[in-house]
């Protein structure tokens, strides 16, 4: 257990570059119906330095999205914004104390605004509803907290915004804010949106790869985990061992649900394929600025070799989110999919699952790639950005930053210490697998900003079971080139 721990917390050190003198953990006790309950805690590094500040109760407002009663998608049932009261649960009495201790430092009252939450499609309507308060002049709330799918709806408009590098007293370079983003999302040094810890919803986003181990054993296939180690693990070898799975149990000749097969992916899978081999959709020069990569010879050779493995209909099953997602994942979990890619957050899902699963990173394009890249989906992280409206931009960089440093202390551990290491992995290799997964991620400014609307060219793709990925691409290069050429004068670079 001592190892395991151990490992817990160097996925935890890994996962958004921070500094490497933390020291060892701390705890914090409360209480719950249960009895105690052990709340991990980093202690505090040298780099953060409270300001000698009190705002004497100031009601301090932060937009954000409203959590999802009932789901049973783990982390998107807490609000990442503020919690009230302890529950019991660790990542919620995290976030509660995070809250407090801001409160006290400062002298504020947290308050979130939230906007109701259906489900995760609706978790993207953040953007359009900022604009609403800003663009009536409405000092509304003090920043807001927005799903990454909503950035394209502000962008347009970002001079709403505060451009971050301007405030004086937000050090964005602290380890509690996330570089990878921080570099990859900035427009010729301009800034105006970050992720980091104060981001709960970001750590279930990152791309991965499930497999069945009882599956795994019972056909003699090659051990996951040492593929990775041995830079054997590709689509082509995933694909390979999904083959040997299938089974047409009801004997009609097709294979569906009803059956056993070998892969279950999204439509999305195919586009985080082409990002986790290397291909950058966008990319930026030497003076920060952006430019199209998206078409190449390798983008076109990844979707050919994965058109391939996700329309064979005798291996791989695409699961639709709004009909038989669930149904599709259940499968997983009674031992009749062997491969199951997705996000940590479907891994999380599965910590109840009776029989073993490995937690893997999406596999490589080919051999010789040499690196990972895990996409982190949007669809899941927030990012942080202060509208034009905000009365006091000094007072929330101060707030934010407290926030963002008690989220490093509280909610980080609370989610990889407890949560991943109790709940989640059943064995000390998944450990070591995170430690790849977290430590690969990247942030594509071209998904992020998805000029032209390029990534549904991908999706629809495998929904149509059509590769025209090559015309597809041809008929929406001028519109990716305006769209960016928006985006720059929105920055204010012509």
């Amino acid at each position: 257990m001592k190892k395991i721990l151990s490992l817990a917390l160097a996925v935890v050190l890994l996962m958004l570059t921070f500094v490497s003198c933390q020291n060892a953990a701390d705890e914090k006790t409360s209480s719950d119906t249960s009895g105690e309950t052990n709340l991990q805690t980093i202690s505090e590094p040298s780099e953060f330095l409270p300001a000698d500040v009190n705002y004497n109760g100031y009601e301090f407002r932060i937009f954000g999205l409203g959590p999802i009663s009932g789901t049973n998608f783990f982390g998107l049932y807490c609000n990442e914004v503020a919690v009230d009261e302890e529950t019991g649960d660790q990542v919620s009495d995290a976030v509660y104390y995070r809250t407090r201790e801001v409160e006290e430092l400062y002298g504020v009252k947290i308050k979130p605004v939230l906007i109701d939450v259906v489900d995760v499609p609706t978790r993207s309507s953040g953007g359009t509803e900022i604009l609403k308060f800003i663009q009536a002049g409405e000092d509304a709330f003090d920043f807001a907290m927005i799903n990454g799918n909503s950035l394209v709806q502000i962008f347009p408009v970002i001079n709403n915004f505060v451009e971050l590098n301007s405030i004086a007293n937000l050090d964005l370079s602290h380890s509690w804010w996330n570089q990878n983003v921080r570099e990859s999302i900035s427009i010729g040094g301009r800034l105006y949106t970050a992720h980091g810890d104060i981001s709960l919803y970001g750590y279930i986003g990152a791309e991965c790869a499930l497999a069945n181990k009882k599956l795994i054993d019972d056909y003699g296939l090659d051990n996951p985990y040492d593929l990775v180690r041995n830079k054997k693990w590709t689509w082509d070898k995933l694909y390979e061992m999904s083959r040997t799975v299938v089974v047409d149990v009801n004997g009609d000749g097709i294979i569906d649900l009803n059956d056993k097969f070998g892969l279950m992916a999204e439509t999305a899978v195919l586009l985080f394929a082409v990002m986790g081999s290397g291909v950058k959709l966008a990319s930026k020069d030497s003076e920060g600025m952006p430019y199209i990569t998206a078409m190449s010879e390798r983008t076109v050779a990844v979707v050919d070799k994965m058109f391939r493995i996700l329309t064979d209909d005798t291996t791989t099953y695409i699961a639709k989110v709004t009909e038989d997602f669930y149904t599709a994942r259940d499968k997983f979990h009674q031992n009749e999919i062997l491969f199951y890619v997705n996000q940590i957050g479907m891994a999380l899902q599965s910590r109840g699952m009776e029989n073993d699963f490995a937690i893997l990173p999406r596999p490589w394009f080919d051999e010789n790639q040499g690196q990972y890249y895990v996409t982190v989906t949007p669809s899941f992280a927030t990012f942080v950005c202060i509208p034009n409206t905000c009365s006091n931009v000094e007072r929330t960089a101060t707030v934010l930053d407290a926030l963002g440093y008690y989220s490093q202390k509280y909610v980080r551990p609370a989610f990889f210490d407890v949560t991943v290491t109790n709940k989640m992995v059943r064995d000390e290799d998944s450990l070591e697998m995170l430690e790849i997964i977290y430590g690969n991620c990247v942030y594509d400014l071209g998904y992020i900003f998805n000029w032209g609307s390029l990534s549904s060219v991908f999706s629809t793709i495998i929904s149509t079971r059509n590769n025209t990925f090559v015309s597809s691409y041809d008929s929406i290069a001028n519109k990716i080139e305006t769209d960016m050429q928006k985006t720059l004068e929105a920055f204010g670079i012509n």
